[in-house]
């Protein structure tokens, strides 16, 4: 019996999921996600927020080790941005090394010339400390790999090395023992620009979606006792949520937390109900604020005046399918990286190449009186900085 069974049930809303939680909805990127790691394939997981990216990370951590393999999980955000570059990669050997505590490697670390780059010690720390001292298979983790564009130096020495220890499997079957899983809410072209040399052309792309009816059945635990019919309860929050996982968790937390009991027949009126009063109504005073604010914030933002023209595009494409139910996915490099900033805001989702708006609960939070108030508000920004830019260009013309 898990830990969770002997205790009181409760959904996860937020936060990564326990590996043993009862609540853990398996999805089809569980088993691809724990198959290439164990068969040694670089792995990488780049979705929006509040996918569960996190509970993934954990379970697939679980079950690897239960078959012997070494985990360590690295969370990038936690070692922070305003930090040098040597401390950066110290705090990633560090990290590294807690695979084989008993080893000791940091007076080697500090002993090494000052000409040697930190990421020259980080590959040799690697081949020499870490696989020479163990004979396991190893898999590190990395989360939250987004955050190293607030570094203020590049890491992308440190992705090339992720490509690097691969290749050499060619030649040294050591690295064959090694492999890496990067987490994140990012497009690879925002971790490195150089397609030739970057991890992400040799590795394998985890899908994760959103859930689907027939997964669900560990989520229907909490309603048994709260409704006639808790499949069609389920059903019914699907409606809403498009099997978004938090909102999935969330809806099925304020009705395991409601006093009244769902007779038969009145699933669709009480789903109704509870998603309009506690999530759409009012929004931004609802428990569950955050969770939208963050969809908003990531669709409005821009970190130079040269995305607004972005910003507005990304609107306009909310409004276009808004209008449309749907558009075609476009994959020509331009439009295709907007909509693919579009995809990590978590508003929109491709569905055999068409984008649509996530699920029903979004349609009506992000509709398009609200999409027309930001253009209002953006549009004139636009202009101010094309008038901006045009001064520039004639204070200081091109020699």
């Amino acid at each position: 019996m898990s830990e969770e069974s002997t205790t009181t049930f409760q959904y996860h809303v937020g936060g990564s999921v326990p590996a043993n939680a009862l609540t853990y909805v398996k999805r089809k990127a569980d088993n691809d996600l724990y198959t290439s790691l164990k068969a040694g394939k670089f792995c990488y997981v780049l979705n929006c927020r509040q996918m569960g990216k996190s509970s993934l990370m954990i379970r697939t951590k679980s079950r690897l080790q239960k078959e012997g393999i070494n985990c360590v999980v690295i969370d990038l955000q936690s070692i922070g941005t305003g930090i040098t570059q040597k401390q950066w990669y110290y705090n990633i050997a560090d990290n590294i090394m807690k695979l084989n505590p008993e080893v000791e490697w940091k007076s080697w670390w500090r002993k090494q010339p000052e000409e040697k780059s930190s990421q020259q010690r980080l590959n040799e720390l690697i081949e020499t400390f870490l696989l020479y001292f163990s004979s396991h298979n190893i898999v590190i983790f990395l989360d939250e790999i987004d955050s190293v564009r607030g570094l203020s130096f590049k890491v992308d020495g440190f992705l090339v090395s992720i490509r690097a220890y691969y290749n050499k499997r060619a030649d040294d079957p050591e690295y064959n023992r090694l492999t890496f899983a990067l987490f994140g809410v990012a497009k690879p072209s925002d971790l490195i620009q150089n397609t030739i040399i970057s991890p992400f052309n040799i590795g394998t792309a985890i899908e994760l979606t959103g859930f689907k009816i027939k997964e669900t059945k560990p989520l229907a635990t909490g309603l048994i006792t709260k409704a006639d019919n808790p499949d069609e309860i389920l059903k019914e929050i699907l409606e809403w949520t498009g099997g978004q996982p938090f909102l999935s968790h969330a809806i099925c937390e304020l009705i395991f937390n409601c006093k009244y009991y769902i007779a038969e027949g009145e699933e669709m009126k009480i789903v109704k109900q509870i998603v309009q009063e506690r999530i759409i109504n009012n929004w931004q005073s609802q428990d569950h604020q955050t969770h939208m604010q963050t969809i908003k914030d990531r669709l409005l933002y821009k970190d130079s005046s040269k995305d607004t023209s972005n910003l507005i595009r990304r609107l306009e494409l909310c409004q276009k399918i808004l209008e449309d139910g749907e558009i075609s996915a476009d994959d020509s490099p331009e439009e295709s990286s907007v909509q693919m900033d579009l995809r990590l805001t978590g508003l929109v989702v491709k569905d055999e190449q068409k984008l649509k708006y996530y699920n029903r609960i979004y349609r009506h939070i992000f509709d398009n009186k609200w999409l027309e108030q930001e253009l209002t508000r953006c549009r004139p920004l636009l202009y101010v900085e094309d008038i901006k830019r045009m001064e520039n260009g004639l204070k200081n013309p091109p020699h």
